[in-house]
């Protein structure tokens, strides 16, 4: 029972794309990231991945834009952002619509805030059965916490981003939290935590994850050793040498 996976979705020969959907506008280092995720999608899952033309947000019309947001409390508030949207109704309003016959899963990328239920933010979102999640990469970036730029944050934003879009990601393919090992698939409840965990996945949730898709391990670890290293990821190119290593 404990290694059952939840009802999740599966590739079928005519939906087996991962569909990248911007939500809102993203300045050139934003869109650096948004389309290494495209990449990382790719190899981390092994399947074909694509970036769609963005969708507004916040919408333009005013009233339907409050509909599904909320004003930030002012001592809650970091950086000019005085506003976040509610995860689960960007699912439903604006993702789940507009899901493409081909999409696997739909996952929206926003640079706005968000929240869930009466939880104060949330990284992302990813539903079990719809085949949509929302993942936000506002918080993954100095400026957002009133700091100055510094070495390496382009690359800690980008490890950031990978692991909320493997583990929201793996979700919707039917993974809960994993409570074996330091995995990604670990439950998150604060920056803190999950820059403390790894960005792969544990042997478990490994196993799960092939047996949902069905993809050649060694193979799979190639293309990630490769995106490790181009994107200057010394630590994960490493341990992935290892994994590699060992299953040989």
């Amino acid at each position: 029972e404990i290694y059952r996976l939840k009802p999740g979705v599966r590739p079928a020969p005519d939906r087996r794309t991962i569909v990248l959907q911007p939500l809102g506008l993203f300045n050139a280092e934003q869109q650096k990231v948004l389309e290494a995720m495209k990449a990382y999608a790719e190899v981390f899952f092994q399947l074909p991945a694509r970036i769609e033309k963005p969708l507004d947000l916040p919408l333009k019309d005013a009233e339907a834009d409050a509909k599904i947001s909320r004003l930030v409390p002012i001592g809650n508030r970091h950086a000019d952002i005085n506003r976040q949207y509610d995860s689960e109704k960007l699912l439903d309003v604006l993702l789940a619509p507009r899901l493409p016959q081909d999409a696997v899963a739909y996952l929206g990328i926003t640079v706005q805030d968000l929240y869930a239920g009466d939880m104060n933010y949330v990284f992302g979102l990813g539903h079990f059965k719809k085949r949509v999640g929302v993942y936000s990469l506002v918080r993954y970036f100095p400026e957002f916490w009133g700091k100055k730029r510094k070495a390496g944050d382009d690359t800690t934003a980008l490890l950031r981003a990978c692991k909320v879009l493997n583990h929201e990601t793996g979700h919707m393919f039917g993974l809960t939290h994993c409570i074996f090992y330091k995995c990604s698939m670990n439950g998150s409840n604060s920056l803190v935590e999950t820059d403390a965990a790894p960005v792969d996945f544990c042997p478990v949730c490994h196993r799960k994850l092939q047996w949902n898709i069905g993809f050649d391990p060694v193979k799979r670890y190639q293309a990630l050793g490769a995106f490790y290293t181009q994107y200057g990821m010394k630590d994960e190119a490493k341990w992935i040498a290892q994994r590699i290593e060992r299953w040989n």
